[in-house]
């Protein structure tokens, strides 16, 4: 892992504008330029890995490096790596992530040089059955992410099956809402 140079660490939803904009797509390049990586700058810096690639390619002009692609017996050790991991239950975008390449990389290297079946969502009686457990652990008092995990299925489908199955409206993601108080006369 590459160094960066001293990044300045900023608030999450800080906006960054005009010339405070320019100025940090500058000390982005020069850091990326000197070796080091998008996730590295991003991780020093406290912003997204969006926000920084996007400062660089947009802003700054930088045409990024290229992921060395590996291939021959180093392909199919990766291949053979994701693919256990996909078999114990992880999802593409999980092991995208832990990785570091792409989801559509490691799809590849999943059906093609794995030959993976990739599992899909249940059908009929069985999504009726799992939308009606979803629904009873939620209204339970679960998150959204407990019933993920306790699944082994992604948040975004139990969210979406119970908006969407259920049509039943979630509660807020936050703290918890206090009730609006009356106006003093």
């Amino acid at each position: 892992m590459t160094d960066p140079p001293s990044l300045p660490r900023l608030e999450k939803g800080f906006r960054i504008l005009g010339e405070q904009r320019r100025k940090l797509a500058v000390r982005y390049a020069e850091a990326y330029l000197a070796g080091a990586s998008i996730r590295e700058i991003a991780d020093k810096s406290g912003r997204s890995f969006a926000f920084v690639r996007a400062l660089l390619t947009e802003d700054a002009g930088i045409v990024l490096r290229q992921m060395p692609c590996p291939s021959g017996r180093e392909r199919r050790d990766l291949a053979d790596r994701f693919a256990a991991e996909y078999r114990a239950g992880a999802i593409i975008q999980e092991i995208a992530e832990r990785s570091g390449w792409s989801y559509g990389f490691v799809h590849t290297l999943l059906t093609e040089d794995a030959g993976i079946v990739l599992r899909r969502g249940p059908r009929g009686k069985e999504s009726r059955d799992l939308a009606d457990r979803f629904a009873a652990e939620y209204r339970a008092g679960a998150t959204l992410q407990e019933i993920a995990k306790k699944s082994g299925r992604s948040y975004t489908f139990v969210r979406n099956l119970l908006r969407k199955d259920r049509g039943m409206v979630l509660r807020g993601r936050g703290r918890v809402r206090k009730e609006p108080r009356e106006l003093a006369e």
